[in-house]
């Protein structure tokens, strides 16, 4: 039985009726290199044949991203009528494996050399393995079938290898090759071919009666006799056929129905992903013969489809984006073409044609390739970035090598140097020494980083023989007389090539004998401040210096800004403040060396100041037992001592700003000015100037004062009597709130008796303590010992002299001595009415008296100033 009657009888099985099939031919578009290619009609060519191999299926859930070429392990391009090899898959899907003995959802019958797999229940299924001789029959709807990139191959049957029939919305996806008299049967709606190869059958896919939604996109279809056999389109909706590859006898042959129902290129126009033959852009199919030679290889431009040309096969067939073939990429920079191999480099790769998530390796004979990460698309198609992991790489030149995601791939020999790194040296051990130290070669340890075997070394210029230990120390042998004299030497370290350069150089010092100390000057200073100091010795050098004090169980004491002056001479200042008095070692670092005057310098304590004594000023005799004085200044040191008239007294220190003294009973029987001394501990910068001791005379006391009252219009004259009055004794009147009244003319008489003029015009009237204090400050002061009066008022007129008993009368008093504050009554009786001052001068009361409602008769007038001074105007006014 021959295909095409195997082909013509599932046909008549499948619908209602006999048609008559019409096959419509592909047509070819001549390529530049070729004539005009023939379309041929359906071939009878023999199937594979592959040995059986045991299989299974198992759910796997569906993504929708697994039907994009990019990023995917979705079908690659072809070029130049070849098949290219396919990308692994990254995992396995996650589900219940089905078995040959059967499970839920499905069943198996048969054997493994002809055997079917039945789909009973909706859910994804994944082929586990390859299967090679068998079939997959779909028996309900809303399937997914992933082929998981293995092989199915049902060479042999006469029938489907997977069979749909008319349940709908069933996916057939991603088997890595399918060979069969027909690979896939669908003929329900909304089912989806995507990913697969298949080749070598009789027709690849066979779809009928399709009620809508068809989709068929990223698989490679060819060397099949038909690719897309159309069977009795019925209302197929929005079906969309993209992003496949076609090479076949007969690329589209329908039998019944219209192919314009399907789009031939990407709904909605191209999107910016890699398709089938590497472009950046999914758009529509491309078109071959079974050769694989494209239709229009010449017209490829930068979107990776021809926007020049529609394709038609002449039967309906439009593909307004049909896709091309696309160019082997080159290579021709690496920018930087070289990277130290301490770090990842990040490089630009420039050339054609290269595309997003190409892969970059580096690649050196008998060594491990270094894959290039984060490769990203720079300008398109002529460069790409990506970061090369070079760290611990061979030093040396690397051939690089690009390979785009369809396969193909391009190199640049020597096209990326890993260099050795710029070695650094921190240090050189021994260093630092006297000249002429050695009398033969020796080793200097050479520390630092990057340092690589095979590494070099020059001193002051000259190469010197290399030990390598390890990355971050080498031995360098020094020879004799490379100490000889004084200085500074350069040493550098330079890796073996290629390497990013020479260390920067290190300096071996070679250094003059150690300093000697033979003076300081000043040799002592006070622990309060900073001393300038000029040390005398040998052997200073130029360079760094420092000098410091040490003592035992003290803090160094490091000067600052040293300054060599000569080999002799070097000044400095010493910060003292605070330091322990006493001797310390004065020890000079010149060149490397050190100096030491063993108690070349002392620290001294300072000298102390008093700035009070408490008490002080007293009575004589006030003390009847010995009492403590507390005295404050400054500079005051634990363990100082204390005279009083040349006399020591018991010191308690309470801190460097106060003592507390004791003085003895009888220190105060005396008056008189006595000196007190503070003297710190040794060394001392020496005692405190002296500060007196005052013993003073008895305070004065008030008896009396004559007289003791007086009117605030004049001044006038007083005679105080009292005890301890002494010349020179000041009189004040004083009162709260108040100014105090300084008495004038003040007299001495004896010291019973003081005479003064008090100045009282415009006082506050009221009482006043009066005050009086003797020179020393003693004082005394007699309460409430003066009266200041007020001048009583008078009342000389009232006009009117009448007024209304129907309403209040204003009236006019004048007299003298009115103040602020004056109230003025009407007084008949015991009655007593108030009236309203709305004016007053010291001569002049202006006020509403109230008249109103008061009874008629005479009335008399008071008026009374704030200080309660008062006058009465009797029978003085009427009212009527």
């Amino acid at each position: 039985m021959s295909i095409k009657f195997l082909y013509v009888l599932v046909a008549l099985v499948l619908v209602c009726g006999l048609t008559t099939a019409v096959v419509v031919p592909q047509v070819n578009v001549p390529s530049p290199s070729s004539g005009p290619l023939v379309s041929s009609g359906v071939k009878e060519s023999p199937l594979l044949s592959h040995p059986v191999m045991r299989s299974s299926f198992a759910p796997v859930v569906h993504s929708p991203a697994e039907s994009s070429i990019v990023g995917g392990a979705g079908p690659i391009g072809v070029t130049s009528g070849e098949v290219k090899a396919e990308r692994s898959v990254s995992s396995t899907p996650e589900g219940i494996p089905l078995n040959p003995e059967g499970g839920d959802g499905y069943r198996f019958t048969g054997d493994y050399s002809d055997g079917t797999i039945y789909i009973e229940h909706s859910g994804t299924y994944y082929l586990t393995d390859n299967f090679l001789q068998g079939r997959v029959y779909i028996e309900s709807n809303d399937v997914i079938l992933d082929g998981n990139k293995k092989i199915f191959n049902s060479e042999g049957l006469s029938h489907a290898a997977i069979y749909g029939g008319l349940k709908n919305n069933i996916t057939i996806k991603n088997f890595h090759e399918i060979t069969s008299r027909i690979a896939i049967e669908l003929a329900g709606d909304s089912c989806t071919i995507t990913g697969n190869t298949i080749h070598g059958s009789g027709k690849a896919i066979w779809i009928s009666t399709i009620s809508k939604d068809l989709t068929i996109t990223n698989n490679r279809i060819y060397d099949n006799d038909v690719g897309i056999y159309c069977y009795t389109l019925t209302n197929t909706g929005n079906g969309v056929i993209y992003n496949n590859y076609l090479a076949n006898d007969i690329n589209v042959q329908f039998y019944a129905g219209d192919p314009s129902v399907f789009t031939w290129n990407r709904p909605g126009g191209p999107v910016e992903e890699i398709n089938i033959m590497g472009g950046p852009n999914i758009a529509g199919n491309y078109w071959s013969n079974s050769a694989g030679s494209g239709w229009s290889d010449s017209r490829q431009d930068s979107h990776g489809y021809s926007t020049t040309e529609t394709y038609s096969d002449g039967t309906g067939v439009t593909d307004n984006y049909p896709l091309v073939n696309i160019a082997d990429p080159t290579l021709t920079s690496v920018t930087p073409s070289s990277g130290v191999n301490t770090a990842a480099a990040s490089v630009t790769l420039t050339g054609t044609d290269l595309h997003a998530g190409a892969t970059v390796n580096l690649t050196m004979s008998g060594q491990t390739n270094i894959t290039g990460t984060n490769v990203q698309k720079g300008t398109e198609f002529t460069t790409i970035t990506c970061s090369l992991p070079i760290t611990g790489a061979q030093a040396g030149a690397w051939d690089v090598y690009v390979k785009n995601p369809t396969g193909q791939e391009t190199s640049l020999a020597n096209g990326f140097t890993v260099q050795n790194p710029k070695p650094t040296i921190t240090g050189l051990s021994p260093n630092n020494e006297v000249a002429n130290t050695h009398t033969a070669n020796y080793p200097v340890t050479v520390t630092g980083t990057n340092f690589v075997s095979g590494c070099t070394a020059t001193l002051n210029g000259v190469a010197r023989a290399v030990t390598y230990v390890s990355s971050t120390q080498v031995t360098v042998t020094f020879l004799k007389g490379d100490d000889d004299a004084a200085g500074s030497y350069p040493v550098v370290v330079t890796n073996p090539s290629p390497s990013a350069g020479a260390s920067a150089s290190f300096n071996y010092v070679v250094g003059n004998p150690a300093p000697t100390i033979t003076g300081i000057t000043p040799a002592s200073g006070v622990n309060t401040g900073t001393v300038a100091t000029t040390i005398t010795g040998t052997n200073f050098v130029a360079g760094t210096n420092t000098v410091k004090l040490t003592r035992s169980g003290q803090a160094d004491i490091t000067a600052a800004n040293v300054n060599r002056v000569s080999s002799t001479k070097i000044t400095c200042n010493l910060p003292l403040s605070g330091k322990t008095a006493g001797t310390w070692n004065v020890v000079l670092t010149s060149g490397g060396k050190t100096g030491t005057k063993t108690n070349g310098f002392t620290v001294q304590n300072p000298k102390p100041t008093i700035t009070s004594l408490s008490p002080n000023n007293e009575v004589a005799n006030t003390h009847t037992a010995n009492f403590p004085v507390t005295v404050t200044g400054t500079n005051f040191v634990s363990g100082c001592t204390a005279t009083l008239k040349g006399q020591n007294r018991a010191v308690t220190f309470v801190s460097s700003t106060k003592v507390t003294v004791t003085f003895l009973k009888g220190d105060d029987d005396t008056a008189g000015s006595y000196p007190v001394v503070i003297t710190n501990p040794s060394p001392s910068a020496g005692a405190s100037a002296s500060f007196n001791y005052v013993v003073g005379n008895p305070a004065p006391t008030i008896t009396s004062i004559t007289p003791a009252t007086g009117v605030n219009t004049g001044t006038i004259a007083t005679t105080i009597t009292g005890t301890n009055f002494r010349a020179g004794a000041s009189v004040q009147l004083t009162k709260s709130g108040q100014t105090a009244i300084t008495g004038t003319s003040v007299s001495f008489k004896s010291a019973t008796r003081i005479t003064c003029k008090l100045p009282l015009k415009g006082k506050s009237s009221g009482k006043w303590n009066v005050v009086v204090s003797n020179k020393g400050g003693k004082k005394a002061t007699k309460a409430n010992g003066f009266t200041i009066t007020s001048p009583v008022p008078t009342i000389t007129a009232v006009s009117p002299k009448t007024g209304s008993i129907y309403k209040n009368t204003q009236v006019t008093i004048t007299g003298t001595n009115f103040r602020a504050g004056v109230s003025v009554k009407m007084m008949k009786g015991s009655t007593t009415l108030t009236g309203t001052v709305t004016s007053i001068t010291s001569n002049k009361i202006i006020c509403t008296l109230p008249t109103k409602g008061a009874g008629s008769g005479i009335w008399s007038l008071k008026v009374t100033n704030s200080d309660t001074t008062t006058v009465t105007k009797t029978n003085t006014f009427a009212v009527r």
